[in-house]
């Protein structure tokens, strides 16, 4: 689990609950040993671990990549891979 960036985030206060919620799924599903990126997830997988809505992850999940904290590498015919970039 990558512990750093939930660390940085947890104090800045400009987050949302549903935003550190997101942050804190991607960061502990990251597989350090492999790369920083999380294993295939769908919205369905943060859905059903951070108990919000699947719209509420959605919209969280742009609004995360917008501000360029969330990247997300799209796959074809596989969940989307994702990884933080808080510094």
């Amino acid at each position: 689990m990558a512990s750093e960036p939930i660390t940085i985030a947890g104090g800045n206060p400009n987050f949302t609950a549903s935003e550190m919620l997101v942050i804190i799924f991607v960061a502990w599903h990251t597989d350090d040993r492999v790369s920083d990126r999380t294993k295939p997830k769908s919205l369905s997988d943060f859905s059903s671990w951070t108990g919000l809505a699947a719209n509420t992850v959605r919209d969280t999940v742009k609004s995360l990549m917008s501000c360029g904290c969330v990247k997300r590498e799209d796959r074809t015919g596989q969940a989307a891979v994702y990884w933080l970039d808080i510094t």
